[in-house]
């Protein structure tokens, strides 16, 4: 493929279209045209490709053609677009096409695309035929009949500041919170199964609830959230991933369900105000490394677990280990 650039534009052509290509830097509006011509041709614009606009925070708008069937991977992530309007044409996102884009206030798809929609004006692109939620802004309000929020989502909505899931959300995908500084609370209901992996990463979450029907929290998941005071971890999780809780600098307490087998490496790095764990594992869980902070001192474990929490890696944590009074 040739590199060209048109009217400010970095484009790719081949024999019959043009794809938006890299643009290092670009200011204000993006006008992408439905064809460009190039040497007495004229190629029509297919395609805004991987990462075209990434890093270009100064880029506040953008005009995509209805000759546009594909958006790349990060093709727009960390730019200062105010409004998102995805033509009918569009029949492909890519992974974080929208991610980072903190000044986004409006979204909206053509109502004719017969792959996206952004129903009940609620400025987001929702997949019609999955309803999986791809892209959303600080005015997203959450339709009813949305079953996954996807990966990156909202990452990067510093403004974000409420919002409500529906019920029959099944699935919370990685990094789709991250980032948002505003957030300070979110009810996850119970049919969330799933919670990816830094998926309220550098929130300001003040307090949790994960679901019953959660079995892993993933790595990364809470890291980061400054202001979490009280976090409650479902019965039926086994696993608490690499840094899930790293940095919650508030947090005072945490109790780890009986079923947990395994805690991640740093997994409560940094949480300097953590001076009480419960675990309710009658076998202790197998630790990663530097898990717990210094400040730690009393663990409470079942009463015939005191003596094999003591003599394993546990031990080397805290100062007491003790018995739960009421198991």
């Amino acid at each position: 493929m040739e590199e060209i650039i048109v009217d400010g534009i970095r484009y790719e052509i081949s024999d019959s279209e043009a794809v938006v290509a890299e643009n290092e830097r670009f200011f204000d509006e993006a006008f992408i045209p439905t064809f460009i011509e190039w040497e007495g041709k004229k190629y029509p614009v297919t395609s805004i490709g991987e990462l075209a606009f990434e890093d270009c925070s100064h880029l506040t708008a953008v005009t995509i053609p209805e000759s546009v069937s594909e958006i790349g991977d990060w093709a727009f992530s960390e730019t200062s677009l105010t409004t998102i309007t995805i033509p009918s044409s569009v029949s492909k996102i890519g992974e974080g096409a929208f991610c980072d884009c903190d000044e986004l206030q409006s979204v909206i798809v053509h109502p004719n695309n017969p792959v996206y929609d952004s129903r009940e004006n609620c400025n987001a692109i929702i997949e019609t035929a999955t309803n999986k939620l791809l892209f959303g802004c600080r005015n997203t309000i959450i339709p009813d009949s949305v079953k996954s929020i996807e990966n990156w989502a909202f990452n990067g909505c510093m403004e974000l500041s409420s919002l409500t899931l529906p019920e029959g959300l099944t699935r919370i995908g990685h990094y789709a919170f991250e980032h948002c500084w505003d957030l300070s609370s979110i009810n996850i209901p119970e049919t969330v199964s799933a919670i990816g992996e830094g998926a309220f990463r550098c929130s300001n979450l003040e307090s949790v609830v994960i679901p019953n029907k959660v079995t892993v929290v993933e790595g990364w998941t809470f890291e980061g959230c400054f202001e979490l005071r009280n976090a409650i971890i479902s019965e039926h999780v086994t696993s608490i991933g690499e840094a899930a809780f790293r940095s919650c600098l508030v947090l005072e307490t945490i109790t780890i369900p009986s079923l947990v087998t395994s805690i991640g490496e740093i997994a409560f790095e940094d949480c300097d105000e953590l001076k009480t764990v419960v675990c309710a594992a009658v076998n202790p869980p197998s630790l990663g490394n530097e898990v717990f902070p210094k400040s730690v001192d009393r663990l409470f474990v079942p009463k015939a677990a005191v003596e094999a929490y003591r003599q394993s890696d546990w031990g080397k944590y805290f100062m007491e280990i003790l018995p739960i009074e009421k198991e």
